[in-house]
């Protein structure tokens, strides 16, 4: 709730996203294997970006959460990481693909918007997607998400190349 209400400071330094990718995953394996959930990992164009490394993991701790609620009866989690080019910036994109439940085109209007969660009372704040929204914004980068309902939903993450 603190870093949602309030300016955290963004302490960059140079990281490869490949590892912080890989220590968000490791207390998130067996949970997910648990499930019967599949984790692919495809992260051979990741790259260093300037990032909180710390704040960052919040961000996939919680795409990796609701990845893992959205995936109640098994499934598969693909990660990939690969430099891309939007409006002339390049951004190294890293991709959360499930195939969850999907989200509603209603639920996506909304999900970034703090307190809001489909989920129970006392299972979520409502703030894990807001909060990750602002720690992207912070970083100059983007996060999107694209989703069709029975599907799954794809995550992504852009983080600015060469500190811009």
């Amino acid at each position: 709730m603190l870093t949602y209400s309030r300016e955290t400071p963004v302490h960059r330094e140079r990281h490869n996203i490949k590892d912080v990718v890989e220590e968000s995953l490791k207390p998130y394996k067996d949970k997910f294997e648990n499930k019967s959930i599949v984790i692919s990992a495809e992260l051979n164009g990741a790259t260093e970006v300037m990032m909180d490394r710390d704040q960052v993991r919040e961000v996939f701790n919680n795409i990796l959460s609701n990845a893992l609620d959205s995936m109640a009866d098994g499934g598969m989690l693909t990660i990939s990481c690969a430099p891309e080019l939007i409006q002339s910036r390049k951004y190294m994109a890293v991709h959360f693909r499930d195939t969850g439940e999907g989200i509603s085109e209603d639920n996506i209007k909304v999900i970034f918007e703090p307190f809001y969660t489909t989920k129970i009372i006392g299972q979520g704040t409502g703030l894990g997607l807001p909060i990750s929204k602002k720690i992207m914004e912070d970083h100059g980068g983007i996060i999107a998400v694209d989703s069709a309902v029975g599907k799954g939903s794809t995550f992504s993450l852009y983080f600015p190349l060469n500190g811009e």
